[in-house]
């Protein structure tokens, strides 16, 4: 019954988002927050756990950058674009963890390293609000937001995972941090060569539900 709901309301927000111009993820996302609070305020026991939550979002996020990537066709020539859009999200969201970040220090007296790990999760360019809401813009533009964007979710989440990084006392941090990184590459990588095979193997129409 729930799920029904959201489908339908998923459906009207998506009408509204065309009309008005704001993003459909970002009203469901206000529209949940809501919810969850009104039904927390009386008393209401919604069942869900905190760690299912973080889950399904991770799911969603995962199915909306799948639904915007499916449009994109990676080859030679699009090598310039992906460059640009990886520098440009690292470039946007560096300075917006400074400027945030120093912000937040300013407010909090904070030390400036805990400012900068407030600022990192509000730096970040959401695929989630931005992919969904590129269906009305030109196909160039999208595909360099959808790139952009993903790249902004991937670069958010490492600096993030090693702003908070614990490391043993008498281990290097820098060293720490490098083999973290590599082995991310590697596993990426590994997995990417997986799901391109995976995809060149399958002809049927799973191969769309995937």
């Amino acid at each position: 019954m729930g799920l029904s709901l959201l489908v339908i309301l998923s459906y009207f927000f998506r009408i509204l988002a065309k009309r008005f111009k704001i993003p459909s993820v970002l009203l469901l996302i206000i529209t949940g927050v809501i919810l969850f609070h009104s039904l927390e305020y009386f008393g209401v026991n919604t069942g869900f756990r905190h760690d299912a939550i973080s889950i399904l979002g991770f799911i969603g996020l995962v199915v909306i950058i799948l639904e915007g990537a499916f449009d994109l066709k990676v080859s030679k020539e699009k090598v310039p674009l992906i460059t640009k859009s990886f520098f440009s999200a690292l470039l946007i969201l560096s300075l917006s963890v400074m400027a945030i970040g120093g912000v937040i220090y300013l407010f909090i007296q904070e030390e400036i390293y805990k400012c900068f790990i407030y600022a990192i999760p509000l730096s970040i360019v959401s695929s989630a609000i931005v992919v969904a809401s590129s269906d009305s813009i030109s196909p160039n533009k999208k595909e360099f937001i959808i790139y952009e964007s993903t790249f902004s979710d991937i670069l958010g989440v490492m600096f993030f995972e090693y702003f908070l990084l614990k490391v043993p006392e008498g281990k290097s941090y820098v060293l720490a941090v490098v083999s973290n990184l590599g082995l991310t590459v590697v596993l990426s990588v590994v997995i990417a060569l997986v799901l391109i095979y995976l995809f060149q193997k399958i002809n049927t129409k799973i191969k769309f539900f995937l």
